[in-house]
């Protein structure tokens, strides 16, 4: 999918903030392949990045209302993936040394 300019992204942002759905499943459609490949490139497992994927999107609705729009909002998605696979992976250590 083609990007987005920056001017009309942070629209999107600005909407989303204020809770419009449609801003959320626009910006869901441009994001959610590059998101899903950057889980992918991490967990070398396409369940467990489509799970990472749907927790980012389900935190970025619930939390909507911290984000900045004048900062961009990829670099925002993708650290929220980076960091959720990271704790997944954390996760998954912890239990393998449990058991």
């Amino acid at each position: 999918m083609p990007t987005i300019p920056a001017q009309e992204e942070r629209e999107l942002v600005i909407r989303l903030i204020e809770s419009d759905s449609f801003a959320f499943e626009k910006l869901y459609y441009q994001y959610v392949e590059r998101a899903y490949g950057f889980a992918i490139h991490f967990l070398r497992n396409s369940f467990e990045a489509e799970e990472v994927v749907q927790e980012v999107f389900t935190r970025l609705w619930e939390n909507r209302h911290r984000i900045n729009p004048d900062l961009s909002f990829s670099g925002y998605l993708l650290t929220m993936v980076k960091n959720t696979v990271f704790n997944e992976n954390r996760k998954k250590m912890y239990h393998r040394a449990y058991v």
